[in-house]
């Protein structure tokens, strides 16, 4: 599958102001479990991917004035990443630039979408504040981080487990920050 191409169908179906062709795209790009994941969003199946795209039209697109665009395109193995922007129409002015990393399944479906902004390189401050939840020995302390970080019903991808929710993430962290040691 060529990347540029698949990154290129991705950002239409942001762009899509049809419902009935946008449900087609997301359909035809992700898995039926996929997802997509803007900080504290996170969107599982067609139906809530259809939602939060359509939200994000809703609340971005519908009054004409910004479409999206791709930039920068790279591929390794199953995952894609790239650099996206929303530009002014008319004049293309940068109103806002973001990063989008892909995970695809053995069929070339995206499985997970993580979206990132501000890009990844300006999101210091959030790096910050992610690895001060991992690496609090306070028990209160490190339930506030989660709680401040993460959506009640937030998600947690490792390489070997997956973890949903407050409590689950809490006992993610806590297992790791108790394997390091004193």
């Amino acid at each position: 599958m060529d990347a540029k191409e698949l990154v290129e169908r991705y950002v239409a179906v942001w762009n899509e102001a049809d419902p009935a062709a946008r449900r087609d795209r997301i359909r035809s790009l992700w898995a039926p479990d996929g997802t997509t994941c803007h900080r504290l969003l996170e969107a599982r199946g067609h139906a809530a991917i259809e939602a939060r795209v359509t939200g994000s039209w809703e609340k971005w697109l519908r009054e004409g004035n910004y479409i999206f665009r791709p930039n920068k395109v790279a591929r390794h193995h199953n995952a894609v990443k790239f650099d996206w922007v929303m530009v002014t129409v008319p004049g293309g002015d940068v109103a806002a630039p973001g990063l989008s990393f892909l995970l695809l399944d053995p069929q070339g479906c995206i499985q997970a979408d993580y979206q990132f902004n501000p890009t990844a390189n300006e999101a210091e401050l959030l790096v910050d504040r992610y690895l001060a939840a991992w690496n609090e020995p306070d028990t209160e302390a490190r339930r506030r981080r989660i709680a401040e970080l993460w959506a009640p019903d937030g998600a947690f991808r490792g390489a070997r487990s997956q973890r949903h929710g407050h409590a689950a993430l809490e006992a993610e962290i806590k297992r790791a920050h108790d394997a390091q040691g004193p």
